[in-house]
């Protein structure tokens, strides 16, 4: 080999040596991008789709209460709620006793709607015995509720009894609100209920063929303010499936109701509600 080879032979495995070690060194192809390519198939929702998702808890246990306005004997009855609510969203409060309320029109403070309760029944031999029968009522109505603050309400509901006793009957409440979600609520607040005549008469008024059966005079009952009360409810959440929840209601009658001769007669002028019922959380 000559001088001349040999260095043209020097110089070209400088050159490769180079190139050999940076392409041990650099690095290898980023993957990366194909990873997040990549989708997991899962069987359940995403977190977008729960967070919309409607969650329900039930609400089942007994209530102890007269069951009609001026029973003086406790009688033995379901206690049964149902609320919805859609993802995190806290369910919405609501007082024991006020029946079904949808709310057509809702707001950030204001909800109005039409709503329905029913009424219990009383039978001849209530109250002492010899008594008109008042059937079962299903009062249908409309309903509206104010939020000045986010831990008072204050509502208002109207209703006209179908069959039963077949009058007019208004509800006013206020509630004092604390909670923290869905973990735990309680709630203490005044309630009122005014009716027309012809509920009073139905519940309180003594008519002739009373008279003559129970030796009671005879009465003629008025409308108006019905009974001055208050309510507390209390909800408390083990965990995300089950919970208790409780209330008490306390109403006075006052007015023509408190005076009728069939509430003197068995001193039941003091009404008091309560029940007590496990809940259960489910979503779909």
């Amino acid at each position: 080999m000559t001088a001349a080879s040999a260095r043209l032979a020097a110089a070209s495995l400088a050159l490769a040596f180079p190139a050999a070690a940076a392409a041990q060194d650099a690095p290898p192809p980023d993957a990366s991008a194909e990873t997040q390519r990549v989708t997991v198939p899962t069987d359940g929702p995403t977190e977008e789709e729960g967070s919309r998702r409607w969650r329900y808890r039930v609400t089942l246990g007994p209530r102890v209460g007269g069951g009609f306005p001026g029973n003086d004997r406790m009688q033995l009855l379901p206690f049964f709620g149902l609320s919805r609510a859609r993802g995190d969203e806290p369910y919405r409060f609501g007082g024991v006793g006020e029946g079904a309320s949808i709310p057509l029109l809702r707001g950030k403070q204001v909800e109005v709607g039409p709503m329905f309760r029913f009424e219990g029944r009383r039978d001849r031999d209530d109250i002492g015995g010899g008594v008109n029968r008042v059937g079962r009522t299903v009062e249908l109505g409309g309903f509206a509720q104010y939020w000045p603050r986010e831990t008072i309400r204050l509502r208002a509901d109207v209703r006209k009894g179908i069959g039963g006793h077949k009058g007019w009957v208004g509800s006013l409440a206020a509630d004092r609100v604390w909670r923290d979600g869905d973990r735990w609520l309680v709630s203490l607040g005044p309630r009122a209920v005014i009716s027309d005549g012809r509920r009073h008469d139905a519940f309180f008024g003594v008519d002739e063929a009373t008279s003559l059966r129970t030796g009671l005079p005879r009465f003629d009952a008025k409308g108006g303010v019905e009974s001055l009360g208050a309510q507390s409810r209390v909800v408390y959440a083990f965990d995300e499936r089950w919970g208790v929840q409780g209330f008490v209601t306390y109403a006075r009658l006052i007015g023509d109701a408190g005076s009728s001769p069939l509430i003197r007669r068995v001193d039941s002028q003091d009404q008091v509600t309560a029940g007590l019922g496990l809940t259960y959380t489910f979503s779909r």
